[in-house]
C-alpha cells in the first residue's frame, strides 16, 4: 500500500501539477488525522472501560467486606448480651444479700468479661484510599465510608480503651483481695 501512494506522490510531483499534488497532501494529513482521532477514541473507551471493571469490583469487594462485618457485629452483640446476663446476675446477688467487700469482689470475678476487641475490616476502604481510586465511587457513597470508616476506628479505640480500663480494675481488685 506504501509503495502506492508513494508511486503516486512522485507522479503529481514530476507532472507539475501542485494543485493536485497538495489536495493529495491535505487528503493524506487527513487520513492519518482521523486515524489518530480513532485510535484516541478507543483508547478512551478503554480506559472508561477499564474503570469501570474496576468499579464494578470495588463495589462488590465492599458488600462482601459489609457482609462480613454485619456477622462480625452479630456475634460481638452475642458477647456482649452473654456479658450483660452476666453482670444481672451479679447485680441480682449483690442487691439480695449483706455481703462484705471480699464477698462483692469474689462475686465481681465470677461476671463474663469474654469481650473482644471489635476489630473491622477496612482494606476495601483503605485501598480505595491509598490508591486514589476512591474518587470511582459517586461523592455520596464515598462519603459515607470515610465516615464508617472514621466510626470504626473510634470504636476500635473506644473498645481498646474500655477493655484496658477493665483490666487494670481487675488488677486492683486481685491486688486488694
Amino acid at each position: 500500500m506504501i509503495p502506492f501512494f508513494r508511486k503516486t506522490r512522485k507522479k503529481m510531483a514530476d507532472d507539475n501539477k501542485p494543485m493536485k499534488y497538495m489536495r493529495y497532501a491535505i487528503g493524506e494529513i487527513v487520513l492519518v488525522v482521523v486515524g489518530i482521532l480513532i485510535a484516541l477514541s478507543i483508547n478512551n473507551w478503554n480506559e472508561n472501560r477499564k474503570l469501570e471493571i474496576a468499579k464494578q469490583n470495588y463495589y462488590k469487594q465492599l458488600l462482601i467486606d459489609l457482609d462480613n462485618e454485619i456477622v462480625n457485629i452479630n456475634e460481638h452483640i452475642a458477647l456482649l448480651n452473654t456479658a450483660m446476663t452476666s453482670y444481672g446476675d451479679y447485680v441480682d446477688y449483690f442487691n439480695n444479700n449483706d455481703l462484705d467487700p471480699m464477698q462483692i469482689v469474689i462475686a465481681l470475678d465470677k461476671i463474663d468479661y469474654s469481650i473482644k476487641i471489635l476489630v473491622f475490616n477496612t482494606n476495601t476502604i483503605e485501598t480505595l484510599k491509598s490508591t486514589g481510586d476512591i474518587k470511582l465511587i459517586p461523592t455520596s457513597i464515598r462519603n459515607k465510608l470515610i465516615e464508617l470508616n472514621r466510626s470504626q476506628k473510634y470504636q476500635t479505640f473506644l473498645m481498646a480503651f474500655i477493655l484496658c480500663y477493665h483490666s487494670f480494675i481487675l488488677y486492683l481488685f486481685h491486688q486488694v483481695s
